[in-house]
């Protein structure tokens, strides 16, 4: 299963606590904060996709990571589960799921600005003001930086890129312009489609439950016997007298 077919289960899941709870916009923020610190640090990813560190080692880590950014209960519970099914490596794609379900049910549409160097805010506002005028949709603005771009802006709203970076133009230079033909895609009936939806709907009913009782069934997890795992479910039975 791809990254982003799991991410959009635990999103989904999150986006129902998130509305519930009434702060889905909080717990959006929480997700990328973390979702950038796993990303942008190789050693980190090192040491907690390392299946050899201990479990209590690696929620100790990630304890620490979430004291020092402040994160409520569920973004907590949510790392913790991730880490214990080994899906760490999911949690940036869970973060911009989360974003697109979290605009979309507020009307808006995130757009993802990345330059070389910090750029003026008035540059951005009006990046923002004609992403409105083309898309026709309330714009919202979210800035980053990567030097690597060498010059230009990258731009990512949904699904979409438009990429004006340099460094992209003299890929393209690099490659001659060269673009592959995409195959032809199958469209799959209306009934499969209704199945798939149905259970990825249960499934993140599932993963819902189960951020809201991570702690629970941790303390579970250290006595009880491992059945079976499975789509990231994993079922644990039974406590030996």
């Amino acid at each position: 299963m791809s990254l982003e077919a799991v991410a959009a289960r635990y999103a989904q899941a999150l986006l129902e606590l998130g509305t519930e709870q009434g702060n889905l916009a909080a717990l959006s923020a929480e997700l990328r904060r973390v979702g950038d610190v796993y990303a942008g640090s190789h050693e980190l990813r090192s040491v907690l996709d390392n299946p050899l560190v201990p479990e209590g080692a690696r929620r100790a880590i990630l304890d620490d990571i979430a004291a020092r950014l402040g994160l409520g209960a569920v973004a907590k519970n949510t790392l913790g589960l991730l880490a214990q099914r080994n899906r760490l490596a999911t949690l940036p794609h869970i973060a911009r799921a989360l974003d697109l379900l979290a605009d979309a049910k507020a009307g808006v549409v995130r757009a993802v600005v990345t330059t070389a160097k910090e750029l003026p805010e008035s540059f951005h506002e009006k990046l923002r003001v004609e992403l409105e005028k083309k898309t026709g949709k309330k714009i919202v603005v979210d800035k980053r930086v990567d030097p690597t771009l060498l010059g230009g802006v990258h731009t990512r709203i949904g699904d979409r890129t438009i990429d004006g970076s340099l460094k992209a133009k003299l890929e393209a230079m690099k490659a001659g312009l060269a673009n592959p033909l995409r195959p032809p895609q199958h469209p799959r009936s209306d009934r499969r489609d209704q199945a798939m939806q149905l259970r990825a709907e249960e499934i993140s009913q599932i993963i819902k439950k189960n951020i809201q009782g991570f702690d629970k069934a941790a303390l579970v997890n250290e006595t009880g016997t491992v059945l079976s795992v499975g789509d990231g479910i994993a079922r644990v039975y039974g406590l030996e007298g």
